[in-house]
């Protein structure tokens, strides 16, 4: 309710007791579509390609791409992508030949040296997403003739054995592009584990860094093994990969404050710096506090902890005794510590209005508090109410700057680049704890906050 686009938030609704609140009108806007063909680069069709539909979003001040529809061309190498919101979007193309192998089963073996190989494509002919052309569709309309011409690049294919799978088990190795966000967890390439002695075989792997990862065939979602690699123009073998389930890291939550705290209700989770995952490893906490997170892998992750006491937040995150700056720690080369977090309840609080260039309260905008640090765990969102308030709580202490847009791409605060051209709206403000302070926004038109 309220959202001025999509995937925008809508109307937060602020309710006292036994307030009624009447008439809310939701208005509805017609789909879009972005249809066209899928040709290889001697201008013949592509059957069975993955296309896909892409909005940007901003992860850890990164602009990634979000898939918002997926379809396969069909013989002739058309597709439809229907159900659109009207906006701007990258189209990519993935061929689904890209990567697949079966170790053991395949008779034709892999060519000894690099062969020209179709990698995923954005419209209309770049393998970069960066240099790529964005399609523009209106409300109901349809932007045919959308044709993607794919990229031929030198690809090489990896071997290796996975050790210490499961018995019994289908196990799959996948290789995911590292930094391609949600595109590359959509287009990674895989192989099938079927060989008695663990051997797998990844083809048409275009350079690149990547992450080489394993799962059994109960639980794609779960990661048992996990390796960083790095594609250049040469065939990779003897890659040995270890299934071990993934490494365990204890600790404990303390909680500062005069309200005792629920510890049983936190939920402690990691989240890779270098790689989207599907399932980041997350555990809840146990009454006394401790805590156990299971099938960690080597990388480095962000510390987060969920559903704290009201108004709390992160003070302190240890890693074998070590502070760990911005919550953030390195397992690249395993686990060899505990982790100690102490969360604060003494978080600052910010309330204010937002109002439009009439001076009339706004409500659905997007209120961001930006921390000086540029430190993007401590950005914090909210959306004004009915009456165009809007509260932030579970402030950590620091210096800040806050804007309010009418409209925002998500996260897209987070890009260093995108603030610089607001920095003379942005009022300042200092936290100490328990800080308590208000502000009056005048919001960022739409027009200006694209």
């Amino acid at each position: 309710y309220g959202a001025r686009s999509n995937p925008q938030t809508g109307t937060t609704l602020q309710l006292s007791a036994g307030q009624q609140i009447k008439d809310l009108a939701f208005r509805l806007a017609p789909n879009a579509i972005i249809s066209g063909k899928v040709l290889d680069d001697e201008g013949e069709p592509v059957a069975n390609a993955m296309v896909m539909a892409l909005r940007p979003m901003y992860q850890r001040g990164q602009r990634q791409y979000m898939p918002l529809g997926a379809v396969q061309s069909n013989d002739v190498g058309e597709f439809r992508i229907a159900s659109l919101a009207a906006g701007r979007y990258l189209v990519s193309a993935t061929p689904r030949n890209i990567g697949i192998g079966m170790a053991g089963v395949s008779n034709k073996a892999a060519p000894d040296k690099p062969e020209p190989g179709y990698v995923t494509t954005y419209y209309p002919n770049s393998a970069d997403a960066s240099t790529a052309s964005a399609v523009q569709v209106g409300l109901g309309a349809e932007a045919a003739g959308t044709e993607i011409r794919l990229v031929k690049v030198n690809t090489v294919r990896l071997k290796g054995k996975l050790v210490g799978a499961p018995q019994g088990k289908t196990a799959i190795v996948w290789l995911t592009p590292k930094g391609a966000g949600m595109i590359g967890i959509a287009a990674r390439a895989f192989g099938l584990v079927q060989a008695a002695d663990g051997a797998f075989e990844i083809k048409g792997a275009a350079p690149g860094s990547y992450l080489l990862s394993a799962s059994t065939s109960d639980s794609v979602m779960t990661q048992g093994a996990a390796l960083p690699v790095q594609v250049g123009e040469q065939h990779i073998d003897g890659i040995v990969l270890s299934f071990g389930g993934g490494a365990e890291l204890a600790g404990a939550v303390t909680v500062e404050g005069k309200e005792p705290a629920k510890l049983g209700s936190l939920q402690v989770s990691l989240q890779s710096l270098d790689f989207m995952s599907l399932g980041p490893p997350r555990t809840p906490v146990g009454d006394d506090g401790k805590f156990t997170l299971k099938g960690v892998s080597p990388d480095r992750y962000q510390v987060s902890v969920a559903n704290g006491p009201e108004n709390s937040y992160v003070k302190s995150v240890q890693y074998g005794n070590q502070e760990a700056a911005e919550a953030q720690i390195d397992l690249s080369s395993g686990v060899s510590g505990t982790l100690q977090i102490t969360l604060s309840q003494a978080g600052a609080q910010v309330e204010g209005t937002i109002r439009d260039a009439e001076d009339k309260p706004l409500p659905g905008a997007t209120v961001v508090l930006v921390p000086d640090s540029r430190r993007y765990s401590l950005f914090k969102e909210a959306t004004s109410d009915q009456t165009g308030a809007f509260s932030l709580r579970g402030v950590t202490p620091g210096e800040y700057k806050i804007l309010a847009w009418e409209d925002i791409e998500t996260g897209a605060y987070q890009d260093p680049d995108f603030l610089k051209r607001y920095e003379s709206k942005a009022q300042a403000v200092s936290l100490k704890d328990n800080d308590r302070k208000s502000v009056a926004l005048k919001v960022i038109p739409l027009e200006q906050g694209r």
